[in-house]
Order: structure tokens, then sequence, then C-alpha cells
């Protein structure tokens, strides 16, 4: 069954208005993601330090790094104050 329902004004003029049903084009945003410090950062070579970054990512095409902390010692913070920014397109509903 099909119902429309029109005002006494389009009927009057024969004038039916026409309903964009396309779907939505998805809109363009920028997700910034903020790196500060990382704590309890395993130790991996045989000196007991490590090289620590952050590598970030929606997509693994546009992953995103920090810089790198070389030799990060034990019971160190690594400490960045980064941001990255992220281009994408998601659709509301």
């Amino acid at each position: 069954m099909w119902v429309e329902i029109a005002s006494s004004v389009q009927q009057s003029t024969g004038h039916n208005p026409c309903w964009d049903i396309k779907p939505r084009e998805a809109d363009e945003l920028e997700v910034r993601v903020c790196i500060f410090d990382a704590d309890d950062v395993k130790m991996m070579d045989s000196e007991d330090t490590t090289d620590a970054y952050v590598r970030c990512f929606f997509d693994s095409r546009d992953a995103l790094e920090t810089d790198t902390h070389y030799r990060l010692q034990p019971n160190n913070t690594a400490s960045w104050n980064y941001r990255l920014v992220f281009r994408v397109k998601h659709k509301f509903e």
C-alpha cells in the first residue's frame, strides 16, 4: 500500500515536491591523536634499553609515527607531546 500526504496548497497547484533519496556523501573529518607519555615500556635490547616510538593508524596505508627515543633506560618514561593528524571520511546517519 502507498500513502501520499499532500497539503491543500500542493493539491490546488498540482505541484508535488521531489524527495532526494540518494545516499549521503561521506564527510571529511580531521582526527587528532595526542600522545604524551609511555609507561612500563618493555626493554628489548641485550643492554636492558630500548628504542621507543609510537605508530598510530586507522588504515595500514595511513600510519603515522612519533620520533624515536633511543636507548631508553629502565624505569624511565618516554615523553613525546605529539599530535598526529589523520584525515578520514565518514558517513553519518
